[in-house]
């Protein structure tokens, strides 16, 4: 696969990555400090609307398993989602302010909802499930996460360090819906930019129009919903990668409270930025690290090492999250321990997918595929929540200068301590990935029972 394919295709998350990260890292301090809501609800609502993911995205997933097109499976629904997701989220980052509050929160529910459980899930998981469409080789997959991630992490760096500063020069305040409205049209025209991009870059491997004769039968009769999603779940790789996943989001998600710690318990809400730099940059350059590294020692062996030393690094951050140099070393360390996992993803899910058809006798990378974008969505929902639900029992003051002692231990629980126990979680998950091993002969009786159709 050339390297402007994958190049092209790594465009992609740079669109949904600005997206995704300004929902994650903003839509609870915009709704909170900009519009008013209450913190504890802003949580559920969230969290509500997440759960929602679990249907759409295993539901999606089986809707590209039984698609038939010119152009594939995954990129039909890739290009028909790209418009309403950016229309999506503007609208989610423009509440009206004449309407009550209850209509608002009405209001947001709906958006959101839109925006993650039906737009983003058409669009992230037919993106994911594209690398299993496009290339057999693990080489050339893990090359094309490669530099997804590198996108997604420099739209993630840029989108946190600039989003504030923009807001407040637009809007003339943080708070200014003037200045979010500005922000949130500039991110969905980078993102339209960036989606498109990525979709003319790649082409999926197979037509149906090229599809064995012997298997045009069986590919039309579409299999059942319940049974895809029975068949998926019944895979006990799938659940491994879906508890890592979802671990990994939850963390991201609780890194909303990252913009509360920087403005209220460090007292400088400039310093998010260089927060958000020590994070993803490091883990940028253990992604570009990570191929090398897999290749030698093997995934599995390599997202050990890495886990290892996220843990450790969570770990100095939470011992010494008050001197800002520490906080920041510490942090590096972390993410930078998240590349290889990072880089291993799509290879790794692309070999659940070969297991479930070697166990269940059924091709399903679609669905498959989908809990990546479950975990995206649920997982952060749950740490976005996590983020709501304490600030509230912390007593927060949305808008108050100085904030009580309960309101500020609750930030630095949820930005320090909470990272501790997901990634010591995750160390010890990541110990029964062993299905490196046992692709080479699943492959071989794959490809005998093919010969055999």
């Amino acid at each position: 696969m050339k390297t402007r394919n994958k190049l092209g295709y790594g465009v992609g998350d740079l669109g949904a990555g600005t997206l995704w990260a300004m929902v994650s890292s903003f839509i609870l301090i915009y709704l909170t400090d900009s519009v008013g809501m209450n913190a504890a609800v802003v949580g559920t609502m969230l969290l509500i609307a997440r759960s929602l993911d679990g249907v759409t995205d295993a539901f999606m997933g089986t809707l590209i398993d039984n698609t038939h097109s010119k152009i594939g499976k995954a990129r039909p629904w890739f290009f028909a989602s790209i418009l309403p997701l950016v229309v999506s989220t503007v609208l989610l980052f423009n509440v009206p302010a004449n309407i009550s509050e209850a209509s608002q929160k009405v209001y947001v529910f709906i958006m959101y909802v839109a925006m993650t459980a039906i737009f983003y899930t058409a669009n992230n998981v037919s993106y994911n499930a594209l690398p299993a469409f496009v290339t057999d080789s693990t080489k050339d997959r893990i090359g094309m996460n490669v530099f997804r991630y590198l996108f997604t992490l420099s739209g993630g760096i840029a989108i946190g360090s600039i989003t504030i500063p923009l807001v407040t020069s637009l809007g003339g305040s943080p708070n200014s819906q003037v200045g979010w409205t500005q922000v949130s049209i500039i991110y969905g025209l980078v993102a339209a930019a960036a989606l498109t991009i990525a979709g003319f870059s790649v082409k999926e491997k197979v037509s149906e129009a090229k599809a064995k004769p012997g298997k045009e039968k069986k590919d039309k009769n579409k299999l059942p919903f319940y049974k895809a999603f029975w068949y998926t779940f019944n895979n006990k790789y799938f659940l491994i990668m879906l508890a890592i996943a979802l671990l990994g989001l939850i963390r991201m998600g609780t890194l909303a409270a990252g913009v509360y710690y920087a403005q209220y318990n460090l007292g400088n809400p400039a310093l998010y930025g260089l927060m958000t730099v020590a994070s993803l940059l490091p883990m940028m350059v253990g992604l570009v690290l990570s191929p090398a590294l897999a290749a030698k020692i093997g995934m599995q062996k390599s997202m050990i090492v890495g886990a290892a030393v996220s843990l450790f690094g969570a770990i100095v951050a939470a011992l010494f999250g008050d001197n800002f140099i520490l906080l920041l070393i510490g942090m590096g360390l972390a993410f930078f321990g998240m590349g290889p996992g990072a880089a291993s993803t799509a290879a790794l899910l692309a070999h659940v997918a070969d297991y479930g058809e070697w166990k269940h006798g059924e091709k399903l990378a679609g669905t498959t595929f989908s809990c990546n974008s479950v975990a995206t969505k649920v997982g952060t929902g749950i740490g976005n929540a996590l983020v709501g639900w304490g600030l509230a029992l912390g007593a927060y003051n949305a808008g108050a200068v100085v904030q009580p002692d309960s309101a500020l231990f609750a930030i630095k629980a949820l930005y320090l301590y909470v990272p501790v126990i997901v990634c010591l979680i995750t160390l010890a998950l990541v110990f029964f990935l062993d299905i490196e091993k046992r692709i080479p002969g699943i492959k071989k009786e794959l490809a005998a029972r093919s010969e055999v159709e």
